[in-house]
């Protein structure tokens, strides 16, 4: 499908109408891309293989990496065929968002467990198999904009459980296929007076929070205060300690100068200040015998 194409990055199309589908190794002589790009038009067909020989991933030195693969808008039918994405184990992040998908097979992403980032936004499915998530263990963002789920039963919005649980970050309104938000119906619906199902702890909307936990934040906190607190006590010490050696040293100083003021202006016995440079002593006897020193 294409050839010599395997010192490009970044590859994109725009409004391609693939009648006849991607066939198999369609992508295979650009052998490795930062991120790749089927914006618009209409791919009739998908085969397993269809990127086999091809590796998207993050590719360093480049500004901003990616190993992203987007499809995006682009009429595929129902679904995608049965390992699509198989190969494409590197990838970091995934777009199929407004692709008309009106299902989304468990074992789609079954090999792809580093994609951080999942955009499911604008298509046609209401519910999400129990596996479909279960080997993604690196997902951290998924986007859902668009999407009305079947919310009949409670089993089918098993997902904001794993969200939660995984802290994912969820993009997009949560809508349910009669206009309810999902996360309301869910509290509402789904969920007893009892979140915490008789474990002590405290219910915040359809998240329990348990004692041990409420304990650590507790225990979390008070050390965080206590820490700042003695962080405090030892600036003020430190502060109060250092004036006062600073105070002690100025007397220290006063102290001396008046001395040598003292010193200098002579003492009450007539006393002055030795006389500064270098001199020596010379022992003499007065007239009863007795030594005398005296300065030369």
């Amino acid at each position: 499908m294409f050839t010599d194409m395997n010192y490009v990055n970044e590859f994109k199309m725009t409004g391609c109408n693939f009648t006849s589908g991607l066939p198999s190794s369609a992508f295979s002589t650009f052998v490795e891309l930062d991120s790749l790009t089927i914006e618009g038009g209409i791919i009739a067909s998908t085969q397993s293989d269809t990127f086999s020989g091809l590796n998207i991933t993050k590719i360093s030195g480049l500004p901003t990496p990616q190993g992203k693969l987007t499809i995006k808008n682009a009429n595929v039918g129902s679904n995608f065929s049965v390992g699509f994405f198989d190969s494409l184990s590197d990838l970091s992040a995934v777009d199929i968002s407004g692709c008309g998908l009106n299902a989304i097979d468990p074992n789609m992403f079954l090999y792809n467990n580093k994609i951080r980032r999942l955009n499911l936004a604008n298509n046609n499915f209401t519910t999400i198999s129990s596996s479909f998530l279960k080997n993604m263990t690196s997902l951290t963002e998924v986007n859902v904009d668009g999407i009305s789920f079947d919310c009949s039963t409670c089993d089918n919005l098993w997902f904001l459980d794993h969200f939660s649980a995984f802290s994912m970050h969820i993009k997009g309104t949560f809508l349910c296929s009669g206009g309810e938000r999902v996360y309301q119906y869910f509290g509402e619906k789904c969920r007893s007076k009892d979140n915490c199902n008789s474990i002590p702890g405290i219910a915040i909307g359809i998240d329990c929070f348990e004692w041990y936990q409420i304990l650590n934040y507790c225990f979390t906190s008070a050390s965080f205060a206590l820490s700042w607190v003695a962080f405090v006590v030892v600036v003020i010490y430190r502060r109060d300690m250092y004036k006062n050696e600073k105070e002690i040293e100025i007397r220290k100083r006063e102290k001396a100068i008046r001395v040598l003021e003292a010193l200098k202006r002579g003492g009450g016995g007539g006393q002055k200040a030795p006389p500064k440079g270098n001199f020596s002593w010379a022992i003499t006897e007065d007239g009863d015998g007795t030594e005398v020193k005296k300065a030369l």
